[in-house]
């Protein structure tokens, strides 16, 4: 018996200390409507995604965002950032895509945030949705 104790408490001691997704939010979206969701936490930043999988600001702080990789589950595995393919719209928007976008500062440097789709559901009343899961202020 004291075997399975320790051993339980062994499970529950990684599973505390399991730091993989870390400082990262989730964050649904309706696709199809221009309410959106702002993973940099702040300017008016809105990312919606439309009928045809197209993901867009409709926020006044212009954005650029690029495809980074896909087979992405956790945020950490979005590390680098490519040097092109940087737009204000990301075409198909896919399950465990991953994403970065960054808006420049006043400094003329810019803040970072990575995100990926961590899934693509309906809710109870049949709207279809996609589940992010973002960092933001993230240093690449």
């Amino acid at each position: 018996m004291k075997r399975y104790f320790w051993l339980l408490l062994l499970v529950i001691g990684l599973t505390a200390c399991d730091s993989r997704d870390y400082d990262s939010t989730f964050r649904g979206v309706y696709i199809g409507e221009e309410v959106g969701f702002n993973p940099f936490e702040q300017g008016d930043v809105r990312l919606c995604v439309d009928d045809n999988m197209r993901m867009y600001n409709v926020g006044t702080t212009p954005v650029e965002l690029v495809y980074v990789t896909n087979y992405v589950y956790k945020v950490q595995l979005i590390k680098r950032l490519p040097q092109q393919g940087w737009a204000d719209a990301v075409e198909d928007v896919s399950l465990q895509y991953g994403y970065a976008g960054r808006i420049l500062l006043e400094d003329g440097t810019y803040n970072y945030c990575r995100f990926f789709v961590y899934n693509i559901d309906y809710d109870a009343d049949a709207k279809q949705f996609v589940l992010f899961r973002y960092q933001h202020d993230w240093e690449p």
